[in-house]
Protein backbone atom coordinates (compact mmCIF):
# COMPACT_ATOMS: atom_id res chain seq x y z
CA UNK A 1 0.00 0.00 0.00
CA UNK A 2 2.91 2.50 0.93
CA UNK A 3 4.40 2.00 -2.70
CA UNK A 4 1.53 2.38 -4.52
CA UNK A 5 0.21 5.58 -2.45
CA UNK A 6 3.97 7.03 -2.86
CA UNK A 7 3.85 5.80 -6.49
CA UNK A 8 0.42 7.60 -7.52
CA UNK A 9 0.96 10.65 -5.65
CA UNK A 10 4.58 11.08 -6.06
CA UNK A 11 5.05 11.69 -2.32
CA UNK A 12 8.53 10.66 -0.15
CA UNK A 13 7.82 7.08 0.74
CA UNK A 14 8.68 7.63 4.51
CA UNK A 15 5.90 9.88 4.94
CA UNK A 16 3.69 7.84 3.05
CA UNK A 17 5.10 5.05 5.16
CA UNK A 18 4.21 6.57 8.05
CA UNK A 19 0.46 7.57 7.39
CA UNK A 20 -0.05 4.21 6.30
CA UNK A 21 1.23 2.52 9.10
CA UNK A 22 -0.93 4.47 11.16
CA UNK A 23 -3.81 3.66 9.36
CA UNK A 24 -3.28 -0.31 9.96
CA UNK A 25 -2.27 0.58 13.26
CA UNK A 26 -5.78 2.79 13.81
CA UNK A 27 -3.77 5.21 15.60
CA UNK A 28 -4.86 8.28 14.05
CA UNK A 29 -1.52 10.20 14.54
CA UNK A 30 -0.37 11.69 10.56
CA UNK A 31 3.09 13.86 9.77
CA UNK A 32 1.06 16.67 9.30
CA UNK A 33 1.81 19.96 7.16
CA UNK A 34 2.94 21.96 10.36
CA UNK A 35 -0.63 23.48 10.51
CA UNK A 36 -3.76 22.14 10.64
CA UNK A 37 -3.59 19.74 7.67
CA UNK A 38 -2.83 15.98 7.64
CA UNK A 39 -0.59 14.57 5.22
CA UNK A 40 -3.04 12.43 4.36
CA UNK A 41 -5.90 15.35 3.29
CA UNK A 42 -3.28 16.11 0.52
CA UNK A 43 -3.98 12.74 -1.07
CA UNK A 44 -5.91 11.66 -4.24
CA UNK A 45 -9.71 10.17 -3.70
CA UNK A 46 -8.10 7.01 -5.29
CA UNK A 47 -5.33 7.30 -2.25
CA UNK A 48 -7.70 8.22 0.05
CA UNK A 49 -9.62 5.11 -0.53
CA UNK A 50 -6.65 2.82 -0.04
CA UNK A 51 -5.71 4.97 3.48
CA UNK A 52 -9.37 4.06 4.52
CA UNK A 53 -8.91 0.43 3.45
CA UNK A 54 -5.89 0.34 5.36
CA UNK A 55 -7.96 1.41 8.57
CA UNK A 56 -10.53 -1.01 7.90
CA UNK A 57 -8.02 -3.94 7.72
CA UNK A 58 -5.89 -2.78 10.83
CA UNK A 59 -9.08 -2.59 12.62
CA UNK A 60 -10.91 -6.38 11.67
CA UNK A 61 -7.14 -7.76 11.57
CA UNK A 62 -6.49 -8.84 14.90
CA UNK A 63 -10.70 -9.90 15.15
CA UNK A 64 -10.10 -11.82 12.31
CA UNK A 65 -6.80 -13.79 13.65
CA UNK A 66 -8.37 -14.49 16.95
CA UNK A 67 -10.98 -16.23 15.32
CA UNK A 68 -8.52 -17.79 12.73
CA UNK A 69 -6.86 -19.40 15.83
CA UNK A 70 -9.83 -20.17 17.76
CA UNK A 71 -11.55 -22.35 15.37
CA UNK A 72 -7.85 -24.31 14.56
CA UNK A 73 -8.87 -25.82 18.15
CA UNK A 74 -9.95 -29.10 17.62
CA UNK A 75 -12.04 -31.05 20.40
CA UNK A 76 -10.14 -34.44 21.56
CA UNK A 77 -12.23 -37.16 20.76
CA UNK A 78 -13.10 -39.30 23.92
CA UNK A 79 -14.75 -42.47 24.74
CA UNK A 80 -15.86 -43.41 27.91
CA UNK A 81 -15.09 -47.10 28.72
CA UNK A 82 -19.05 -48.90 29.52
CA UNK A 83 -19.49 -51.57 31.86
CA UNK A 84 -21.32 -52.69 35.10
CA UNK A 85 -19.68 -52.17 38.59
CA UNK A 86 -21.12 -54.43 40.80
CA UNK A 87 -21.77 -52.65 44.30
CA UNK A 88 -22.23 -54.65 47.88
Amino acid sequence: MTFVTAAWEGKPVHNVLFEIASALGTVGLSVGDGGNLSYSALFSQPCKLLVIFAMLVGRLGPLTLALAAASQIQQAHVEYPEGRVNIG
